[in-house]
């Protein structure tokens, strides 16, 4: 399967934007009262060639009427819907219930108990008393819900869309986003993966019965943490097995809103046939998602056991768990080279088929995603960045200021912190009154670095520090661990820049890339609502956040590109300085048959030169009750409805030319 172990993030590199792949979506509370939302799928994926019922959990889905899936090779429809009873609408149809009883006894039957485990005296008092199949299913689950201690209402996920997902054979491989279409437009997304090994479903989630597998490995298996709940899965291994279990759930919902510490932390053990424990992981290096690697000790029966590591459990807690010796990258080195250049990266990892492989730089400057085909499936992907500026390869054997290494700016260096306590450092030499920019990348392209960097002129004082830089285009990097600083230089001669980890570690895993230039002021931009739902001929809003790099402060206009008749922004200017700004849409007077993807692009200009850069759709997601994310979508939707007008023939749009897979 496509299976990814990098966050969704979008930064400028020099003047190119810088794109990783892949985005993990949860649900939030919709800003506007009985706003259509959802917050899970379960199961949150299939395999290639497959068909899977799939249950959409959320909040004011009545008036549903279709699934929009993006990406090619996946449809879904809409099977059925359910809401869960009141009080009062429980108590009313028990009392419907209880009269129907009564007259059948009345007339000489024996409908037997008005009881939720009496299905067939149920199925007969319904009849009698006029009530169809869903309004006796919901009563059942209203009384279940009653009386079970460990479930915890929650009216954002009670209601749920049952729908019919097919996978062409040829779809492509990771990740999709489904949404409901209702009365009123698009609901937000959900993730659902297509992977291309064979997979298993839980069938009874909540019930703590261990699931045998047998000896069919590698698989998927897709599952759901629901109030005390703990899933155990049992399978035959061989001594020598290189066992791999790595885990997707805060991957495929990164934030929930009103939890802590803001997503579902799964914790996975492996235990022999004696229930010893041979291996454990609650994460995989800086992710929450854990991932187990190991040899098996035996021949014999084995247990992998999931649960929350709080021992929490709801209906989104959803999973996917791949089991097997599946291959599994831990790091690439180096991070990046430069675009058009022959590259090749050495990884390292589990069950990889070789030490290194050919990166493919051709095209414009941005991240190229490398990844290595194991037994039967592919590894997880590393982002490795294509750059424009001159790349150079750090001294990783000499850390002594004294003996520091010599570098021509610009340039990106590529370095790593080798051991414990060891530190990068660089000399260069720069004119009074010049700026530089010292940026590095290291925690946004997967390495467990947590910079600190510090630039001293040749005297040893220190000009400026920093440990922490907040890059808000990296949606999905909850710990911001890298380094930026922008400095004017005081006086002609040598300075030198010193690169450790803040926490004193190192491996050969802690990798960066260090750029040292002139500042390359340039910019990014984010719409705050991935989809837009708009009255025919009516107006909405939306916002469009600014992400200014290397002290940008021009003018940026935005406008739509290929947008059907009639449809058009105001307030489209987002002012020098200013990073947002609440753009006005308005509809064609006529409903679209169906969602269209449009493109929102700024332009600006620095010193002359013209920058244009493409709006990435994304939500505006809440961690933990008080944290706030741009976390970005594959595409930027509208849905036009209620219209009365007949739609003109062609309102097909192309889609963005920049996606998030």
């Amino acid at each position: 399967m496509a299976r990814r172990k990098y966050s969704v993030w979008v930064v400028s590199v020099g003047m190119a934007a810088l794109l990783a792949a892949t985005a993990g979506i949860q649900a939030q509370t919709p800003k506007t009262p009985n706003l259509p939302h959802i917050a899970y799928a379960y199961p949150a994926g299939a395999r290639q060639g497959s068909s899977v019922v799939v249950t959409v959990g959320g909040q004011f889905l009545g008036s549903t009427t279709g699934v929009h899936v993006s990406g090619d090779g996946v449809r879904a429809t809409l099977v059925s819907l359910f809401r869960p009873l009141g009080n009062k609408e429980a108590l009313q149809f028990r009392d419907r219930l209880k009269e129907a009883r009564e007259r059948l006894i009345a007339a000489g039957q024996r409908p037997g108990p008005l009881r939720e485990d009496n299905a067939v005296g149920m199925a007969m008092l319904a009849k009698e008393a006029g009530m169809t199949q869903t309004e006796v299913y919901a009563l059942m689950e209203f009384a279940r819900v009653k009386k079970d201690p460990k479930i915890q209402l929650n009216p954002q996920l009670a209601e749920r869309a049952t729908l019919q997902v097919d996978v062409d054979p040829g779809a492509t491989l990771g990740v999709h986003e489904i949404r409901l279409i209702t009365r009123t437009g698009l609901t937000n997304f959900v993730r659902f993966v297509v992977g291309d090994m064979p997979e298993m479903v839980e069938k009874k989630p909540g019930t703590n019965d261990p699931i045998p597998i047998g000896s069919q490995l590698p698989v998927v298996l897709d599952g759901q943490i629901l109030p005390g709940d703990t899933d155990r899965y049992t399978f035959h291994g061989q001594k020598g097995m290189s066992l791999v279990a790595e885990c997707e759930a805060e991957e495929l919902m990164p934030y929930l809103a009103d939890t802590v510490p803001g997503w579902f932390q799964p914790a996975i053990e492996l235990q022999d046939a004696q229930g010893h424990q041979v291996s454990y992981a609650d994460h995989f290096l800086f992710h929450p998602d854990p991932a187990i690697k190991c040899v098996l000790p035996a021949d014999g029966d084995y247990t992998l056991v999931i649960h929350d590591a709080l021992y929490r459990g709801r209906e989104d807690f959803v999973y996917r768990l791949c089991l097997g010796e599946i291959p599994l990258i831990e790091s690439i080195y180096p991070l990046g080279g430069a675009a058009g250049a022959p590259a090749t990266v050495s990884v390292s990892g589990w069950n990889l088929p070789r030490s290194s492989t050919a990166v493919d730089t051709s095209g414009q400057p941005g991240i190229r995603l490398v990844s290595v085909r194991g037994v039967g499936t592919e590894s997880n992907s590393m982002p490795f960045v294509a750059s424009e500026l001159p790349e150079a390869i750090g001294n990783e054997h000499d850390d002594r200021p004294i003996l520091a290494q010599s570098v021509s700016l610009p340039v990106i260096v590529n370095g790593r912190i080798n051991a414990p306590g060891d530190m990068g450092v660089y000399r260069f030499d720069a004119r009074a009154g010049e700026t530089v920019v010292a940026e590095v990348l290291a925690r946004r392209l997967e390495s467990p670095l947590d910079s600190v960097i510090k630039l001293t002129d040749h005297t040893g004082h220190i000009l400026a520090m920093n440990d922490d830089f907040v890059d808000k285009g990296a949606g999905l990097v909850t710990h911001q661990a890298d380094s930026y600083l922008m400095t004017k230089l005081p006086a002609n001669g040598s300075y030198t820049l010193t690169i450790w980890d803040a926490q004193h570690k190192g491996g050969p895993d802690y990798a960066y890339r260090l750029r040292l230039s002139e500042p390359r002021p340039d910019f990014d931009l984010r719409i705050t609502q991935s989809a837009i739902n708009v009255r025919a001929g009516g107006s909405t809003t939306f916002d469009v956040v600014a992400i200014r790099r290397d002290g940008f402060a021009g003018d940026i206009t935005l406008a739509l590109k290929g947008a059907p008749p009639g449809m058009t922004i105001s307030g489209g200017l987002i002012p020098a300085k200013s990073d947002t700004v609440t753009v006005t849409l308005m509809a064609p007077p006529y409903k679209l048959v169906e969602p269209v993807a449009l493109i929102l692009e700024g332009t600006s200009s620095v010193n002359g030169q013209s920058l244009r850069r493409e709006a990435i759709p994304a939500d505006d997601m809440e961690q933990a009750f008080a944290y706030h994310h741009l976390v970005p979508a594959s595409e930027w939707l509208v849905s036009v409805y209620a219209g009365n007008q007949r739609a003109p023939a062609s309102t097909r749009l192309a889609k963005p030319s920049k996606k998030i897979k």
